[in-house]
């Protein structure tokens, strides 16, 4: 009887050691995974505006990408809130460069 205890409760033991390690990995990768697909949005959008000649000079705001319908309001991933719309997001080098996110 005793050994079927430390068996089951090695068993469980051995679970949870994994899944716990498993759950925060995962939930970490989505969460990156959910980031890099808001930036490539964001990207995606300012770069079709500078290419339309909308967007002049060297930088934009979230706000005039929404004013124009480039893009619609975006929520940060990770604190489930929108995105501020004064961040400037830059043309350089016939690059965006997104560094708010």
């Amino acid at each position: 009887m005793m050994n079927r205890i430390c068996i089951v409760g090695s068993i469980i033991i051995i679970a949870i050691m994994i899944a716990i390690p498993t759950y925060f990995n995962v939930k970490k990768n989505h969460e990156d995974k959910l980031v890099l697909v808001t930036r490539m949005e964001i990207t995606s959008a300012a770069k079709k505006c500078f290419l339309d000649s909308i967007c002049t000079g060297n930088e934009t705001t979230l706000k005039y990408l929404y004013e124009k319908n480039y893009l619609k309001k975006q929520v940060d991933p990770k604190t489930k809130e929108y995105i501020d719309e004064n961040n400037k997001i830059l043309y350089q080098n016939k690059k965006v460069v997104v560094d708010f996110i």
